[in-house]
């Protein structure tokens, strides 16, 4: 089989195409020659969508996202073959300067009946089959909503987190990189507000010209998504842009993203809830991240003088173990800000 090349681009600023083409070029090679039986190979994510983002680097250009990659197989893979899989995505990625390539294995069978997610609704809407046999994504009927709103509720939350790590006053921040966080909590928010009005879309084109023709009652302006649309795809000039101006857009996305966090948590649990410490008892124990409470805790009651509880925060919630790790040794400042 040859590698099919697409019609769709890969990338927002066409002049990444032909660097992310070579990179599917080399994971391709590589998935094939480690022996794993694949049908096809699927890529989803941004790339998927053909929205990309990519920086400059010398005389080249670095994608920045992860690439969401399906290896699709006739017959479900035993454990050894995933745990290949997952080491070979970790050697690529190293191999690429990328932060993560996710190599997902599933059967084409399986890929049909996914269960109604935000992932197979992205999935089945755009993406690429960049090798193999391109049948296995064929769109099925989806039902409105396209997944439920517990799909939502947990982009929101994940979405939390990605907040805290770009605020603007942490020890390591990056101008460029806390824009871009705090772009993705404002989209996260935008695909709540749109899947609240059965208008929920795929790629940001198309979230922007929804959201631009709903009445948000002041709660996002125009100028707003332009900036988290410039922040998202890498295009806004952060690096020039002051501290005070950070700061300024990381608290409206938080408020934006909490809004719609308390929101959305009210309608599934049928529950009129008017804070987001209603929600933390609801949360304690549950299985996704077990210290998120906590950190959103912290995390609603930051403000910028109080930069070194921040500092602590942000440095330790690099992973789920690390954020797990710093929560159980602060117990005493937690319960601090509970009663706060």
């Amino acid at each position: 089989m040859s590698l099919n090349i697409p019609t769709p681009r890969y990338c927002k600023n066409p002049a990444g195409d032909p660097f992310v083409h070579h990179h599917l070029n080399l994971i391709r090679e590589s998935i094939l020659h480690s022996g794993i039986p694949a049908l096809s190979l699927v890529l989803c994510g941004s790339y998927g969508r053909g929205e990309g983002a990519i920086i400059k680097n010398g005389n080249t250009w670095q994608p920045v996202n992860d690439y969401d990659i399906f290896v699709v197989t006739e017959a479900p893979l035993p454990l050894s073959r995933r745990r290949i899989l997952k080491r070979l995505g970790a050697k690529l990625a190293e191999q690429l300067q990328l932060p993560h390539i996710d190599l997902m294995s599933t059967t084409a069978t399986d890929l049909s009946a996914l269960p109604l997610s935000m992932i197979r609704f992205n999935l089945f809407s755009a993406c690429i089959t960049f090798w193999g046999d391109s049948t296995v994504t064929l769109s099925p009927k989806i039902s409105e909503p396209p997944f439920p709103k517990e799909e939502i509720r947990n982009l929101l939350i994940n979405r939390a987190l990605t907040l805290l790590e770009g605020f603007p006053l942490s020890l390591k921040a990056n101008r460029g990189h806390c824009a871009r966080q705090i772009s993705k909590a404002i989209w996260s928010a935008v695909d709540s507000l749109l899947y609240q009005k059965g208008a929920y879309q795929t790629r940001y084109n198309d979230k922007r010209r929804e959201i631009e023709n709903m009445d948000l009652k002041g709660l996002l302006s125009s100028e707003e998504i332009s900036w988290a649309e410039a922040a998202f795809f890498v295009s806004l000039d952060a690096d020039n842009l002051s501290e005070k101006e950070l700061i300024n857009h990381w608290e409206k996305a938080k408020e934006l993203l909490l809004t719609q966090l308390i929101e959305i948590s009210s309608q599934i649990d049928n529950n009129g809830y008017r804070t987001i410490r209603e929600l933390f008892p609801l949360w304690r124990g549950q299985r996704w991240i077990e210290a998120l409470p906590a950190q959103l805790a912290l995390y609603i009651q930051l403000r910028p003088s109080r930069r070194k509880v921040e500092q602590d925060i942000t440095l330790h919630l690099s992973n789920y173990d690390a954020s797990k790790e710093w929560a159980s040794g602060n117990q005493k400042l937690i319960s601090k800000w509970y009663r706060s």
